[in-house]
């Protein structure tokens, strides 16, 4: 069996995102040394059912067989509120790492667009059909308002045999155009930021 890190052949898979991340903060032990989990459960604490699955199995798809495992293949939608339950599922099933993702909110935010720029004063200002003939075509473009929507997400890895967080991430994406594309360019970003840390390698 390759001993290539699981969570990194699970992230790296997800590199077509369009959408744009950053990474607004993010914390690990400092104790923690490079990752090297066998078999990683992925949570997406979503309320909506559909969102869970497609967030879930977008992180699991091109990982090896059985050892990235979407929460939602042995958790039911109504015992995700039973923490001892889903505790022993997890433990039952032989999972020593869980990465978790939540989302936090989402936020629309517009920008001012500046129009064209008038042209400076003087030539061929001094002249009235000399200047309409100049400023005609380059007539002044108003400025314009874009409107963005930006979702903020924590990913979080924890280590189940001690239940200790491993690393977090708080991030934003903008504009994204579905649950595929958002979780696609989060996992990017949260893949970059555990190699910066020295997590993955």
């Amino acid at each position: 069996m390759s001993r290539r890190p699981v969570l990194l052949a699970s992230l790296t898979a997800l590199t077509l995102a369009c959408a744009s991340t950053q990474i607004l903060g993010s914390w690990k032990d400092p104790s923690a040394t490079e990752v090297r989990f066998e078999k990683v459960v992925v949570f997406a604490l979503a309320k909506d059912p559909t969102t869970r699955r497609v967030a879930e199995d977008r992180i699991v798809e091109g990982s090896p067989a059985g050892r990235v495992v979407a929460s939602h293949t042995f958790v039911a939608d109504a015992d995700l509120g039973d923490v001892d339950a889903v505790k022993a599922k997890v433990v039952d099933a032989g999972f020593d790492g869980a990465l978790v993702l939540r989302p936090r909110g989402t936020e629309t935010r517009e920008t001012i667009v500046p129009g064209a720029p008038l042209p400076p004063f003087g030539s061929p200002y001094g002249n009235l059909w000399g200047y309409y003939g100049y400023g005609w075509p380059g007539a002044h473009a108003p400025d314009t308002v874009r409107t963005d929507r930006y979702v903020e997400v924590e990913t979080l890895l924890y280590s189940v045999a001690d239940q200790k967080l491993v690393w977090g991430a708080r991030s934003e994406t903008m504009n994204p155009a579905s649950v595929n594309d958002l979780v696609d360019a989060v996992a990017r970003a949260a893949r970059d930021d555990l190699r910066r840390q020295g997590l993955l390698p």
